[in-house]
C-alpha cells in the first residue's frame, strides 16, 4: 500500500496547491495560468479524456468546460484526494465501467492525461490505468470491426430464424427445470483430460456444450444434452455440418440459420443483449415469450447464463482454459485448433495453478466477461472452475473435477427429462407481414431516392434552405419509423455509428467546411441506407421463399 504524505499550501497567486511525498502538484506560481497551458496541450477534439490525478482540481475544471459528462473520466490515486462521487479512485472494474459508457454508441479515440508529477507519485496505478485503456481499445476497435463486419450477416439470420423460432419451445420451458449438477464444456486444450470422467458421470449432470465444443464431446462418445450456438458466421455453420447427436440445441437469433435449418434434433430459441425489438415483436405479434440472455464475446459466456437459468444445482466450468495451454488454441478434436507457440502480441496473465500463463486480447475479453457475469450472480448454488489448466477467473473458486464429483455428482439422482413442443401455426402469419415488409421497404427506396436527390440540389445551389432541412427531417422519420418496424436495426445502427465518426465537426470549423460536412454526411447516409434497403430485399425474400418450404407451400 503507498504512503503518501501530504501538505497543502498556497502559491504566489494565492491559490491552494499540493505537495505529495516532495513533489508539487501544482505550480507553485500560477496553477491556474499553468493548468490553462496544460489543457491547451493535450485537449483532444472528439476523444474520450481520462485525467490521471485530481489534485485541487484545476485542470480538471478546464477540461470540464469543453467536454460532456460522459467524455471525461477523472482516476485519483490518492484516496484522500477523492472529494466528489464523479472522481474515481483506482477500482478497476469502476474505471472500466466508465471508460465503456464513454464508448458506447461512438468510435472514439482514448487520450489520457497524466497531471504534473503524477506518474511518480503513483507509478503502479498509472500503469494500471494504460493497461486498462490499452485492452479497452482494443476491445472497442474489436467490437466495432465485428458489428461492421457482421451487420448483414446477423440481419439476415435474425430474419430466417425466426422461422424456426415460431415453431419451437422457448428457452423460457427450461427456467429452473432441473436441480441437477451442470457441466460447462468448453473447448480449451484442458477439456481432453477430463473427457473419460465426464463420460462416466454423463447420466447424472446436465451437459451443456458450448458451440464447437461438440465436435471433442462426440470423438470422445459424449452426446451432449444441450450445445450453445450464438455464432451468426459460416465458419460456425462448419462446425455443426455432419454432426450426428442428439442434443437439444440453445440457438441465439443471430445464429448462423442454416444450422438450425438442418438441425434434426430440438431446437430451443433464446435471445441477446440488444434483441429487445425481437422481443417486442415476438410477443405482440405472436405472444412468443422468448427470454433475453446476457452474455458477451464467446458462445462460452452465454452457456455460464444459461447454466444458470435452467437449474438451481452447483455448475462446474471444463475446458475453460481461457489460454494456450501447452501452446494449443483448442482441445485436440477441435476443428479448427493451431498450436500458437510462434504468435505474436501474446498477453500474461495470472494462470490456474498460480502460474503466468500466455492469452490473446479475445480471450482475455471472455474472461472478463466471465467475470463481470460472476459479480452479477444470484445462483444459489455454488459455481466452481474445475478446468484445471489455463487462465484463472477471477470470482470463481477453483477445485479439481474429481472433488466436484465426489461432492456434488456421485450423490446426484438421475436427471429429468424435458418434453418440447412445435408448431407451425404462426407461419402464415409471419409469411404475411414480411410480404407487408416488402412494401414497406419499396416505399422506403423512393423516400431514400428522394432524399439523394434533395441533398444534391443542395449542394449545386450552396445553401441549406430551411425548406430542405423540413423535407429532409419529414423523410428521416419515416425512414427510421420503417426500420423500426421492419427491424432493420442491426443493419441500420452501425451504419449511422460509422458514418457519423467519419464526418465528425473539427475545430475552428469555417462555414463552408461545415457545410460541405453536413452534404457529404447526408449523402453518405442515404446511400448507405440505399445499400440496406437493397439488401434487406434479398434477404426478406430468401427468407420469405424459406418460410414457404417449411410450410409446404411453393405459392409466390
Amino acid at each position: 500500500m503507498n504512503e503518501y504524505i501530504i501538505n497543502k499550501t498556497i502559491s504566489k497567486s494565492g491559490h491552494e496547491i499540493i505537495e505529495v511525498n516532495g513533489f508539487l502538484l501544482h505550480s507553485k506560481y500560477n496553477p491556474i495560468r499553468e493548468a490553462e497551458q496544460f489543457v491547451e496541450k493535450e485537449y483532444k477534439e472528439n476523444y474520450l479524456h481520462i485525467l490521471f490525478g485530481y489534485g485541487v482540481g484545476y485542470i480538471a475544471n478546464i477540461l470540464k468546460e469543453k467536454l460532456p459528462v460522459d467524455d471525461f473520466i477523472i482516476v485519483e490515486p490518492i484516496e484522500e484526494l477523492v472529494n466528489d462521487e464523479s472522481i474515481l479512485h483506482t477500482n478497476i472494474s469502476d474505471i472500466k465501467n466508465r471508460i465503456t459508457k464513454g464508448l458506447v454508441n461512438k468510435i472514439k479515440e482514448i487520450k489520457v492525461i497524466c497531471s504534473p508529477n503524477y506518474d511518480k507519485i503513483a507509478p503502479i496505478a498509472y500503469k494500471e490505468l494504460l493497461e486498462i485503456v490499452k485492452t479497452s481499445q482494443v476491445y472497442n476497435a474489436a467490437d466495432i470491426n465485428t458489428v461492421q463486419l457482421y451487420s448483414y450477416e446477423w440481419q439476415e439470420n435474425y430474419w430466417k430464424n425466426l422461422i424456426y423460432v415460431l415453431q419451437d419451445s422457448s428457452l423460457s420451458v427450461l427456467e429452473k427445470k432441473y436441480n441437477s449438477p451442470v457441466i460447462i464444456a468448453s473447448s480449451g486444450p484442458s477439456l481432453d483430460k477430463q473427457l473419460g470422467k465426464l463420460k462416466e458421470i454423463k447420466d447424472k449432470v446436465i451437459i451443456l456444450c458450448a458451440g464447437s465444443t461438440i465436435n471433442p464431446l462426440i470423438k470422445g462418445g459424449i452426446d451432449p444434452d444441450y450445445i450453445v450456438t450464438v455464432d451468426g458466421s459460416e465458419a460456425n455453420y462448419g462446425h455443426f455440418k455432419d454432426i450426428k447427436t442428439t442434443a437439444t440445441l440453445l440457438y441465439c437469433l443471430m445464429s448462423k440459420y442454416k444450422i438450425q435449418k438442418e438441425y434434426k434434433a430440438n431446437r430451443v430459441p433464446f435471445l441477446a443483449n440488444g434483441d429487445g425489438n425481437f422481443q417486442g415483436f415476438l410477443e405482440e405479434e405472436f405472444g412468443k415469450c422468448v427470454p433475453i440472455v446476457n452474455g458477451g464475446i464467446s458462445v462460452a459466456n452465454f452457456t455460464f447464463t444459461i447454466a444458470q437459468y435452467i437449474t438451481s444445482g452447483p455448475i462446474a466450468f471444463i475446458g475453460q482454459d481461457l489460454a494456450y495451454t501447452n501452446n494449443l488454441s483448442h482441445s485436440a478434436a477441435n476443428k479448427y485448433v493451431k498450436n500458437t507457440k510462434d504468435e505474436d502480441n501474446l498477453i500474461e496473465v495470472d494462470g490456474y495453478y498460480g502460474d503466468k500463463v500466455k492469452t490473446s486480447y479475445p480471450l482475455l475479453f471472455m474472461k472478463n466477461n466471465f467475470e463481470e457475469l460472476i459479480k452479477l450472480s444470484n445462483h444459489a448454488a455454488p459455481i466452481y472452475n474445475c478446468t484445471e489448466g489455463g487462465a484463472r477467473i477471477n470470482g470463481i473458486k477453483q477445485i479439481s473435477f474429481d472433488n466436484f464429483i465426489k461432492e456434488f455428482v456421485d450423490k446426484a439422482n438421475t436427471k429429468n427429462s424435458i418434453i418440447f413442443s412445435n408448431e407451425q401455426s404462426s407461419l402464415n402469419k409471419l409469411d404475411n407481414i414480411w410480404c407487408e415488409h416488402l412494401k414497406r421497404l419499396e416505399k422506403l427506396k423512393l423516400d431514400i431516392n428522394n432524399a439523394i436527390y434533395l441533398v444534391k440540389e443542395v449542394k449545386k445551389k450552396g445553401i441549406f434552405p430551411n425548406s430542405a432541412v423540413n423535407k429532409l427531417n419529414k423523410i428521416d422519420k419515416k425512414i427510421e419509423k420503417v426500420c423500426e418496424e421492419v427491424l432493420l436495426s442491426h443493419i441500420t445502427q452501425p451504419l449511422v455509428k460509422n458514418i457519423l465518426s467519419l464526418y465528425k465537426e473539427v475545430q475552428n470549423e469555417t462555414e463552408i467546411q461545415q457545410f460541405e460536412r453536413i452534404c457529404n454526411l447526408n449523402m453518405a447516409l442515404y446511400k448507405g441506407l440505399s445499400d440496406v434497403v437493397a439488401f434487406s430485399e434479398q434477404f426478406l425474400k430468401e427468407s420469405l421463399t424459406i418460410l414457404r418450404e417449411e410450410k409446404g407451400d411453393n405459392n409466390e
